[in-house]
């Protein structure tokens, strides 16, 4: 039932009683599939991440979806992030991406292609270590009236501080613990 009450009725002889009772979640109710890595791990990651990239990572809470083997595993999980142009970064999207994966593998993780997405200005890839999954993400958009809005970004040269990334590392425990 709703936010995990559950409600039974009783009739009385003056009218209807309503008894809640409360409880962590509905009866027969699944853990989540994805639950948050120790704060350790996402401040390690982030530190990695910063000297890997040479850009300083924040660190929050985010709800996530893992696409995996496995099918897509939902729940909340720590948020690494960056911002910047390419004047940070540098200009090609993808070699960020090799840098990023590259720590991961330095650290342990390794590559889960059935996660992996791409598109003309960003990549996606997923990495497990144990029993942990991770989101990478590497996208840029191009700065306010550096391209023709009526084109493609793929006819759109740009010079690298026209290049705005958003770099994200999302991380959870699969399985509920």
């Amino acid at each position: 039932m709703q936010r995990g009450l559950m409600m039974r009725l009783f009739a009385v002889s003056t009218g209807l009683l309503v008894v809640l009772l409360g409880g962590a979640g509905p009866v027969g109710a699944e853990p989540p599939a994805l639950t948050p890595v120790s704060a350790w791990t996402c401040s390690h990651i982030a530190d990695a991440a910063g000297n890997a990239l040479g850009a300083k990572f924040a660190v929050d809470s985010v709800r996530m979806t893992y696409f995996g083997e496995a099918g897509p595993l939902n729940g909340t999980g720590c948020r690494i992030a960056a911002k910047g142009t390419g004047a940070v970064f540098g200009p090609d999207f993808r070699a960020v991406a090799v840098k990023l994966a590259s720590m991961l593998e330095a650290e342990g993780w390794t590559s889960d292609p059935a996660a992996d997405a791409d598109g003309p200005t960003g990549t996606a890839e997923g990495f497990r270590s144990g029993g942990q999954v991770a989101l990478a993400s590497v996208g840029y958009e191009p700065a306010p009236g550096a391209c023709a809005a009526d084109a493609p970004i793929a006819s759109c040269t740009l010079r690298p501080e026209q290049m705005r990334y958003t770099i994200t590392l999302d991380l959870a425990q699969a399985g509920g613990g």
